[in-house]
């Protein structure tokens, strides 16, 4: 009989706010389950990457092709010309260094005016490009204010996906996941827990789902190496159990 203490393990994913009867449907296929899974499971469901904005260089200094989150004064819009609705908008952006073009394809004037206001001061975080000599970020990924920034990941865990699921629906409802860990008690000896300088499971899950540094997500560091342990724990404990009888 499970000990009460796992039953929030346990819920159902549609008992998160926002996971309805599509994201159900979504996470069945995604999760490999028959049945709505359970939180575990999407806790279990393991980063395979990560997105690294903590790069601020000055757009001079951008290195075309990696990611970048820029601080840049929105210049001016230009809109596409009437009849070439496939042409992009463009936000004209600057710093003291240099240029940017923020482009959007198929983007909505209204919704990018008022994301992108004409004078005022923004963070935008996504790829840089190079296009005819010009610095470029396409779609940028981020695009905040001075107090959004202070909220923003630097880091950000990437999932595996399935089609119609979003990757910010995912850590969504892994983030809400995460608050209803319980406080589990320990149950790995001492002495391994020493050797092998394991955290906590409730840590570990959290610092792969929410990491501080890229490398807390690689499978040889400390956080992921508890989870593959207590994986390889309870398979044996299983085993063992069923040898007994």
């Amino acid at each position: 009989m499970r000990p009460a203490l796992l039953n929030p393990l346990f819920a159902l994913v549609t008992s998160l706010s926002g996971v309805g009867p599509r994201q159900d449907k979504l996470l069945r296929y995604l999760l490999d389950r028959s049945e709505t899974p359970r939180l575990v499971d999407l806790l279990l469901h393991l980063p395979t990457g990560v997105i690294d904005r903590r790069a601020r260089p000055k757009i001079r200094d951008a290195v075309p092709g990696t990611v970048v989150t820029l601080e840049v004064t929105i210049d001016r819009h230009r809109p596409p010309p009437p009849g070439r609705s496939r042409a992009p908008f463009l936000v004209h952006a600057s710093d003291d260094t240099g240029d940017v073009l923020l482009t959007y394809f198929r983007g909505k004037r209204e919704y990018l005016e008022k994301l992108l206001p004409v004078g005022e001061k923004r963070y935008v975080s996504g790829t840089a490009q190079m296009f005819d000599g010009t610095l470029q970020m396409v779609h940028p990924d981020r695009v905040v204010d001075e107090e959004g920034l202070s909220k923003l990941a630097m880091i950000e865990p990437v999932y595996p996906l399935t089609e119609g699921l979003a990757l910010g629906s995912l850590r969504r409802a892994i983030a809400l996941a995460l608050q209803k860990l319980p406080a589990l008690p320990e149950w790995i000896s001492p002495e391994v827990l020493r050797r092998c300088d394991f955290p906590p499971l409730a840590e570990a899950l959290r610092r792969v789902h929410v990491p501080i540094d890229p490398i807390d997500i690689l499978p040889e560091k400390r956080f992921w190496s508890r989870l593959a342990f207590d994986e390889l724990l309870a398979g044996q404990l299983a085993l063992a159990l069923v040898r007994a009888q």
